[in-house]
């Protein structure tokens, strides 16, 4: 267990985070605040969008971050904490998929994680978020342990991170189509006529006409996915 512990806070200092705070509250009731408009340098593992199209979901395991984005004007307008169980000393999180029910009112997010508290557990991990109150509940998925070993999923997990850097910070371990395809596809809007990219820190939305938006920064159909626009505090500005 020792090693496995040691292993994990490295994963963690790598991507410099610090080890989450242990059951981490969700909050009960929504209440009016300031939303910070930044996006960590990791990127985003999964998203979702509502059923009418106007919001995204998108979540982070590494950040153990999850927001909501006003699709047209491409600006977080809320942020909440994934929570570790209680008692653990070390939840490390990858995210697989995330799905919001079709009266929009379950957030579904699945993925799976080492920990370790009393033993060490590999296991699947579901959140439940109720989004009218932003309540985030660990629910059990039906089926929870995972048949692998710890050094298996800190592989998987490494190689995660790995294709995280490639896209979104410019790594160059792999080739960058290499590095998509090895993360969890991203959907489509509700009518299918929006494609959701992985660009900048973030995400950018592709039309049916080829154009890629990011909140008002319109790029050509030939651009990669990954064009000369960056995220800055959620603000998104054009370079030359």
């Amino acid at each position: 267990m020792p090693g496995l512990l040691t292993l994990c806070v490295r994963v963690l200092a790598i991507m410099g985070l610090a080890v989450p705070a242990l059951g981490q509250p969700a909050g009960d009731a929504v209440q009016p605040r300031i939303i910070v408009q930044s996006v960590t340098d990791g990127g985003i593992d999964v998203a979702a969008w509502t059923p009418d199209g106007r919001f995204i979901w998108t979540a982070s395991g590494m950040a153990r971050e999850l927001l909501l984005w006003d699709a047209a004007q491409g600006v977080i307008i809320d942020r909440l904490r994934l929570p570790s169980p209680p008692g653990r000393a070390v939840d490390l999180l990858r995210l697989q998929g995330m799905a919001v029910s079709a009266d929009g009112a379950i957030l579904t997010i699945d993925g799976d994680t080492t920990g370790v508290g009393d033993e060490v557990i590999i296991a699947r991990r579901r959140y439940r978020v109720m989004l009218a109150s932003r309540r985030i509940d660990i629910v059990d998925p039906p089926v929870a342990r995972l048949d692998i070993s710890p050094a298996d999923w800190i592989g998987g997990l490494t190689a995660r991170i790995e294709a995280l850097s490639v896209v979104y910070a410019g790594g160059t371990k792999i080739p960058l189509a290499q590095a998509l395809a090895a993360l969890p596809a991203l959907p489509r809007s509700p009518d299918g006529r929006t494609e959701l990219l992985r660009a900048g820190t973030g995400f950018a939305l592709r039309g049916g006409n080829g154009v890629i938006r990011r909140h008002g920064c319109a790029i050509s159909a030939s651009a990669s996915p990954m064009p000369n626009c960056r995220l800055m505090n959620a603000i998104w500005r054009c370079w030359a």
